[in-house]
């Protein structure tokens, strides 16, 4: 009897010490591992846009014609796999790309982490080799990105361009329409109210895309004519009928029966919620 619980308690021992190695090993595959690396001793190298180059840890490439350079910093071991780190500089400032008209790509580790494959491309050039309408959407994502408005010029349509040129104020209108609608329980302020001081920021804009075009010169548009706009005319971005079903419906009311005319399923959806939003 002894030897039985003996052996048990033995097999219990084994089957613990075996389970904490698997956990162990199973965690340490999955936790990430940081490493930085010291400033590199090895001389910078000249690179070109759009061109592949390698990096040793710690050493910087200087990409030529261009205020770009990025420096390789360290990795993030989750083995298998390896994710090399980078320091990017754009016209003296290090940090994020996301501000600058260049993209920085790691083509690939090799030689474990001792080494990683870059390249830097211009997303100019990315906006030049799209379709006219992809083209339109690369430059004015281009222009808000890098808060540089000369690249609307470059955009074909005049709703899409009206949108790049008056970013900001269409955004400070947005932002004012639904930040307001939701105080419409104090007396004095109603979705009318709250529309036609929207339409006062608008001023000076075309009134031919975002919030604006939503709110118009002199009135909001209906639900009828929000549907209208997706069935026939120029594509105005998923977000821009959300918000004017939302809009229109906040002022005129809710209309469930005007959803069903829509064919995108995704928009059947939100205007059937701005229906329900409207209610409340």
């Amino acid at each position: 009897m002894q030897r039985k619980k003996l052996a048990m308690i033995i097999f219990i021992g084994v089957l613990i010490v075996f389970l904490g190695i698997f956990f162990f090993v199973r965690y340490y595959n999955i936790r990430p591992i940081e490493e930085h690396f010291p400033n590199s001793t090895l001389s910078d190298i000249s690179a070109s846009v759009g061109e592949k180059f390698e990096l040793a840890q710690g050493q910087r490439a200087v990409i030529a014609n261009t205020p770009v350079s990025i420096r390789y910093t360290g990795s993030i071991s989750k083995l298998p796999f390896i994710e090399p780190l980078y320091d990017f500089v754009y016209n003296g400032s290090s940090g994020g790309y996301t501000t600058s008209p260049y993209n920085v790509s790691v083509v690939s580790g090799s030689n474990g982490n001792s080494t990683a494959v870059f390249t830097v491309s211009s997303v100019t050039s990315v906006c030049e080799s799209l379709s006219l309408e992809e083209a339109d959407f690369c430059w004015r994502d281009l222009a808000e990105r890098t808060e540089d408005t000369s690249y609307c010029s470059n955009i074909i349509s005049t709703v899409i361009k009206d949108s790049c040129v008056h970013a900001d104020v269409l955004t400070e209108a947005r932002d004012t329409f639904f930040t307001t609608i939701s105080i419409v329980s104090i007396p004095v302020v109603t979705p009318s109210s709250v529309a036609d001081t929207v339409r006062e920021m608008c001023q000076g804009s075309t009134f031919s895309s975002g919030i604006c075009l939503i709110v118009g010169e002199e009135s909001v548009l209906t639900p009828q004519e929000c549907v209208d706009l997706v069935e026939g005319g120029e594509y105005m971005g998923t977000e821009f009928y959300e918000d004017c079903f939302s809009v229109s419906m906040y002022v005129y009311g809710p209309d469930e029966e005007v959803c069903a005319q829509l064919e995108d399923p995704e928009l059947v959806e939100s205007c059937l919620i701005s229906a329900e939003e409207a209610q409340t």
